[in-house]
C-alpha cells in the first residue's frame, strides 16, 4: 500500500488523553535559556525556563464501518473480518497522511519560505506561487542545503530534521551524482514508513499523496 510517514515525522510528546472529538492536549515547546557574560566573583542570576505551550484541540476525526449482511458467509470465512480491518487500517493512515501533509505545509515562519528565505540572510530562492523553482538534477541538492542553512538562521536544531518528497522529485534527486554519496540506507523498507536516507541534516520521506504542485 502507499507509504505512509505520517507516524515518522509527528510530535507525539504531548501531554492529555485523546479519547474523543473536541478533548484537547498539550504540547510542550522547549523554552530559550538566556546567556550571559560572567566576571570573576560575581553572583550568578538563576534563569527558570518556561516553556512554552501550544494547545491543540481535536477536531477532526475519521472512522471506517464494515457491514457483512450475510451470517453464513462469515461463519464460512473466519478472516473475512480481519481482511476487511486489516485493509482499513492502512486506508485509515493514508487519509491521516494525506490531511496532516496537504494541510501543514503552507504554515512554516515567513522568513523560511518565498524567494528570498532565511532570516539573516535572505538569500535562499525557495520559489513562489508565482515564480516556483524548476527542480533538476543540479539544483536539487543545492536546494535541500540552502533549506538547511535557513534552518540554522532560524537555529533549529539539526536533530529530527526532515523533508517529504514525492516520488517524481525522489527520481530527480536520485539522478544527481552527488546524491548517492550523500543517501544512506535504512534498515525499514520504503514501503514502511517512506524513508529514503539521510541528505545533509535531513531524513528524506517520499509520499505520493503529496500534490505534485507543491513537491
Amino acid at each position: 500500500f502507499r507509504s505512509t510517514v505520517f507516524g515518522e515525522i509527528a510530535n507525539t510528546a504531548y501531554e492529555g488523553d485523546i479519547k474523543n472529538m473536541g478533548d484537547k492536549i498539550i504540547i510542550n515547546n522547549i523554552p530559550d535559556v538566556s546567556i550571559s557574560s560572567y566576571t570573576i566573583g560575581q553572583s550568578l542570576n538563576y534563569q527558570v525556563p518556561a516553556p512554552s505551550k501550544i494547545e491543540l484541540t481535536i477536531d477532526t476525526a475519521k472512522y471506517f464501518g464494515v457491514n457483512i449482511s450475510d451470517v453464513l458467509e462469515y461463519q464460512a470465512q473466519p478472516k473475512l473480518m480481519d481482511m476487511f480491518t486489516n485493509d482499513a487500517a492502512k486506508q485509515m493512515a493514508i487519509a491521516i497522511d494525506r490531511d496532516v501533509l496537504l494541510n501543514s505545509f503552507n504554515d512554516g515562519d515567513a522568513a523560511n519560505k518565498g524567494a528570498t528565505a532565511g532570516l539573516l540572510s535572505g538569500s535562499v530562492n525557495l520559489g513562489t506561487d508565482s515564480a516556483p523553482v524548476v527542480l533538476t538534477s543540479t539544483n536539487i541538492i543545492p536546494l535541500i542545503t540552502g533549506m538547511a542553512s535557513v534552518l540554522d538562521e532560524q537555529n533549529v536544531p539539526e536533530e529530527d530534521r526532515w523533508i517529504v518528497i514525492t516520488p517524481h522529485v525522489r527520481n530527480i534527486l536520485m539522478q544527481s551524482p552527488l546524491a548517492q554519496a550523500y543517501v544512506t540506507g535504512d534498515s525499514q523498507s520504503i514501503l514502511r514508513n517512506g524513508k529514503i536516507g539521510t541528505i545533509d541534516s535531513f531524513t528524506i520521506y517520499v509520499s505520493n499523496l503529496l500534490p505534485t504542485a507543491q513537491a
